[in-house]
């Protein structure tokens, strides 16, 4: 096993320093390129597997996805260590992260330095639509759903046109991380189940205790967690930023009863003064320093909440799925997982790779060393003790109850349209214009319409 060679650093490394001086803004893998012709479809392993991976010279480069888990890295290598000894397969690999790779994948794809193997985002490969480089792997996703099963809602998540690119490895959600002791005191022994109740609770904490939001969600910027909460607001009353034939809605009456929702909790001193200049940590930073009453996040509170000081906050946290509105509840989810690019001169051994990677009884195990910040995406780890109690359950249900990108609509077209809207944060400059600049909840909305309809025209 060794890193990646030395060459290929400097290459990358090269072509991301011509791409850091010929500007700057939001990462996102580049999808102007002309779309090439669709990458061919992978073969799922044959009964010779090691006389196929010696044809293809017994060796593998991949991308290693690194969690916060020293202990998951670690068992992840342990794996791989295994897969060489029993494989006779030399791997070549290189640890990336949520922060740096979109800006490694561009990289290698200017210099046509790529690894075999991978491991990618749903919302990445949807932004390389239509010029994907990754190869089908609906063949090889059907093996191993005849073996453990995969919970569909994340197979679909790397799913585009019918072609499956990413074997599912873990997800993502973002649930809420609550106080207890002052949802209680408001008259809430349970976190509320609907928006309406939701709003109310917290604008009673916010009374009760003005120096606590109710509400811990900004809209700042960067603060995804904002731009992902609207988003299941407006789904949950029957809204959203697209309809189902994937045409723009975003200013549809069923998005202003929602978002008026949060303007009224605004209005009522129940959500954090500073709301418009939050980020991507401000909601965790802010319930571990006990100013706001709840939150909406993955469970990386919970982690830190094991550590030493935080005894009675981490005594008085609650978990729970988000509320419920008019038309249900429904949770925007993100897939990890492995995928393959389709030029690869190893596919069989990548194949076997993904094989071992994805097998019931040691990913059971590795899964666990993730919890409770990242979820399985096996069926037959889910029905296993551990994730039918909380906080584990909570990411289960999160994923059964996944919306894509551009739901209501299931076309890539909108699919993809939408995590472009997603990654130019357009919902919290929408909440801006109202909150900061005096718009009403329905010229926001027809502002957002105008924006959206001027990105895609």
């Amino acid at each position: 096993m060794k890193h990646m060679s030395k060459a290929i650093a400097l290459i990358l490394a090269l072509v991301l320093l011509a791409a850091l001086f010929a500007g700057c803004g939001k990462e996102q893998a580049d999808p102007s390129a002309a779309a090439d012709p669709a990458p061919p479809a992978a073969d799922t392993a044959g009964d010779d597997v090691a006389n196929a991976i010696q044809e293809e010279g017994n060796s593998l480069s991949i991308w290693l996805y690194e969690s916060f888990s020293d202990a998951a890295n670690e068992a992840t290598m342990a794996r791989i260590e295994q897969f060489e000894e029993d494989y006779n397969v030399e791997i070549e690999y290189e640890w990336v992260t949520d922060q740096n790779y979109t800006t490694k994948y561009n990289a290698g794809v200017e210099a046509g330095v790529l690894p075999d193997v991978t491991y990618m985002r749903s919302d990445i490969l949807l932004s390389t639509y239509p010029n994907i480089k990754l190869a089908d792997l609906s063949g090889l996703i059907n093996e191993l759903n005849a073996e453990a099963g995969f919970v569909q809602s994340f197979v679909d998540g790397g799913t585009i046109n019918g072609a499956s690119y990413i074997v599912p490895s873990f997800s993502s959600a973002q649930p809420v991380v609550y106080r207890k002791d002052l949802f209680a005191e408001a008259g809430y022994e349970t976190f509320p189940a609907s928006w309406e109740d939701l709003r109310d609770a917290c604008i009673k904490i916010s009374e009760l205790h003005p120096d606590i939001a109710g509400f811990g969600i900004g809209f700042g910027i960067n603060e995804n967690e904002g731009e992902q909460v609207f988003r299941s607001m407006m789904w949950d009353y029957g809204g959203g930023l697209f309809d189902a034939e994937g045409n723009i809605s975003a200013d549809c009456p069923e998005n202003a009863e929602a978002l008026q929702l949060y303007v009224d909790m605004w209005n009522a001193g129940a959500l954090p003064a500073d709301a418009a200049s939050w980020d991507a940590g401000s909601n965790n930073a802010n319930y571990m320093q006990e100013t706001v009453a709840m939150t909406c996040n993955a469970y990386t509170i919970l982690s830190a909440l094991a550590e030493p000081g935080y005894e009675a906050l981490n005594k008085n946290t609650g978990v729970a799925m988000r509320p419920a509105g008019p038309a249900g509840s429904h949770n925007d989810i993100c897939t990890y997982g492995w995928g393959i690019f389709a030029d690869t001169e190893a596919m069989e051994t990548a194949q076997a790779f993904l094989r071992y990677m994805s097998e019931p009884t040691w990913y059971a195990g590795w899964i666990e060393e993730l919890a409770p910040v990242y979820g399985p995406t096996l069926v037959s780890v889910v029905e296993s003790p551990y994730w039918q109690a909380e906080p584990g359950s909570i990411l289960v249900e999160f994923g059964k109850n996944g919306a894509p990108f551009g739901y209501p609509a299931t076309d890539v077209e909108t699919r993809a349209k939408a995590a472009q809207v997603f990654n130019s944060y357009k919902l919290n400059e929408c909440m801006s214009n109202i909150i900061v600049g005096g718009m009403s909840v329905e010229e926001g909305l027809a502002w957002l319409q105008a924006e959206m309809e001027a990105m895609f025209s």
